[in-house]
């Protein structure tokens, strides 16, 4: 990604400005004398393409500040060349919105102003370090770097809610995590814990000399199958008397059984005949007239009811009148039912006299005396032996459960312990990782900041404490031009490692004059990032060559 344009129009004192920049040139080099606008170009860079106040605001809605006095309205635009794809990243200062095409940047854009990233807060710092170095501290990422270093899923699972407040925080809950095992080891144990002791111990287990479970389980089987077989012996017999008691009253109903089913059939008979009047005697009482006449093809007479059907006369001639047919209806009617009620009482006699011929012709045998109550007897004592064989074995399985029981607590108490040595383990993991993702991270950066120090002559570094350092100088105690260096430094190494691969440097004027041109040398000299150089001198360099330089006089405003 590279800058390819800018412009600027009513934003501070630039009314109109337009820098073409050479896409060869890997230095754009913004000069000028003083109050010329070039940290003007240096800042707004950074806040068309982040949106981030500058100039001392704090709000989007101061940005109308920066408007050129007596102007409505401003703009800054950057143009960037990302590959084949140019996007424009065009801001209204009046209204901080921007217009064009603007994705989001890659990366972080503090290389565009590297004094922000020294001037974070030290966790932030490391925060982000470990982002652009590709190091993601989501709590998922770190449970299954933890679980592939051997430790327990739902351990590390516990302690990861503490991970979003650091890992300290997370670090403290799986030790707290190993004292609660301590203490539930002792609660199971009503000992004091002791890691020897703990790798050792057992629960107590109880004996019983009735006999193994499964024995006397057997033994309550068998007695159950011999009170099954007992009471169904009884039952038998007493089922057998009662069908012989039963016998005597069925004699009678088989003996009628003939006569019965000799009555029901002459009664429906009767019954039949009658219901064939009592149909006849019905349509004579509907009959409603009609006009009868000669078939014209057979001769038969045919009949023309009052709703127009056409039938044989024969069929539909009334049996009588139909005032007698009303009279007498109910009559036959009532006979008809009174038939109905016989044959039914006749169908049950029937049924009674059939079921009493069966019962009869598959009696069984009659008991000996004194069978059924040896067969009480035997059931009783049966019954007896099944509750000694059932006390027995609820002794044997109440020994067989604390048996189990003592497992359980020496299991469980095996569980606190293993639970005391690997929370204190993964404790002791957790406090580790952020001094392996730092210094993962670290040596990323240092490989690029050491480029930078053989440009300056002294080491440039960046310490676990996350101090940016010129030498053995940390950066709050460096002279201005270190501290320019190590902007430099870190502003380049963030711009790589982050993939923006823009860095913006400003006040390059205050190094020494004696050594620019090693610092020119370096930045024209790296080809991983585009930099766009301010500062203040005297004249346009007329010795630097172009490429890898682009240089740009501003003055008046203009460029």
């Amino acid at each position: 990604m590279s800058i390819s344009n800018i412009t600027a129009s009513h934003y501070l004192n630039h009314r109109s400005l337009n820098i073409p920049v050479d896409p060869d040139a890997r230095v754009l080099f913004v000069c000028g004398n003083n109050g010329s606008g070039k940290t003007g170009i240096a800042q707004g860079i950074r806040l068309a393409l982040t949106g981030e106040p500058v100039r001392g605001l704090k709000y989007k809605n101061q940005l109308s500040e920066l408007v050129t006095q007596g102007e409505k309205d401003g703009l800054f635009a950057v143009t960037i060349q990302d590959g084949g794809t140019e996007h424009v990243y065009r801001l209204s200062l009046k209204t901080g919105n921007y217009s064009g095409s603007s994705p989001a940047l890659p990366g972080s854009w503090y290389p565009l102003d590297p004094e922000s990233f020294i001037a974070m807060p030290t966790a932030d710092r490391r925060k982000l370090l470990f982002q652009l170095a590709g190091i993601q501290l989501k709590p998922d990422l770190i449970i299954k770097e933890l679980v592939d270093m051997g430790h327990d899923l739902d351990r590390v699972t516990r302690v990861a809610g503490h991970l979003r407040a650091g890992f300290d925080a997370a670090a403290a809950d799986a030790k707290t995590a190993a004292t609660e095992a301590r203490g539930a080891w002792k609660a199971i144990t009503g000992e004091t814990y002791g890691s020897a002791k703990a790798a050792l111990w057992k629960a107590p287990v109880p004996t019983s000399d009735v006999g193994s479970v499964q024995e006397l389980q057997a033994a309550v089987d068998a007695a159950e199958r011999t009170v099954s077989e007992t009471k169904e012996q009884s039952a038998l017999l007493r089922s057998h008397a009662a069908a012989h008691m039963a016998a005597e009253s069925a004699q009678a109903a088989k003996g009628a059984l003939a006569e019965n089913e000799k009555s029901l059939g002459e009664l429906t008979g009767q019954r039949d005949e009658l219901a064939v009047e009592v149909e006849a005697i019905r349509k004579a009482a509907q009959y409603k007239g009609g006009t009868t006449c000669p078939c014209p093809s057979c001769g038969d007479i045919l009949f023309w009811n009052t709703v127009g059907v056409l039938k044989k006369w024969d069929e539909e001639k009334p049996a009588m009148a139909a005032p007698q047919a009303a009279k007498m209806l109910d009559s036959v009617n009532a006979s008809l039912a009174d038939l109905d009620r016989k044959i039914t009482r006749l169908k049950d006699h029937v049924a009674e006299g059939r079921a009493a011929e069966k019962l009869l012709g598959n009696l069984p045998p009659m008991p000996e005396v004194g069978a059924t109550r040896a067969a009480d007897t035997a059931a009783g004592q049966a019954q007896a032996a099944l509750a000694m064989a059932q006390a027995d074995l609820n002794v044997a399985r109440s020994a067989a459960q604390q048996a189990a029981q003592a497992d359980e607590r020496t299991a469980k108490a095996a569980g606190y312990h293993a639970d005391v040595d690997a929370y204190t383990t993964l404790a002791d993991a957790i406090i580790e990782l952020p001094v392996k993702y730092l210094n993962h991270a670290i040596k990323q950066v240092q490989g690029y900041l050491d480029e930078a120090s053989k440009a300056f002559g002294t080491a440039v570094t960046l310490g676990e404490d996350m101090e940016l350092r010129y030498g053995t100088i940390a950066y709050g105690l460096a002279s201005d031009s270190q501290q320019w260096r190590l902007r430099a430094a870190i502003g380049y190494a963030l711009a790589i490692i982050g993939g923006l691969g823009v860095v913006v440097l400003d006040k390059f004027d205050v190094l020494e004059v004696k050594s620019r041109g090693g610092v020119l040398g370096w930045l024209a000299k790296q080809t991983a990032v585009q930099v766009v150089l301010c500062g203040t001198l005297k004249e346009l360099p007329t010795k630097l060559p172009e490429p890898p330089f682009q240089l740009v006089w501003l003055e008046g405003g203009a460029a």
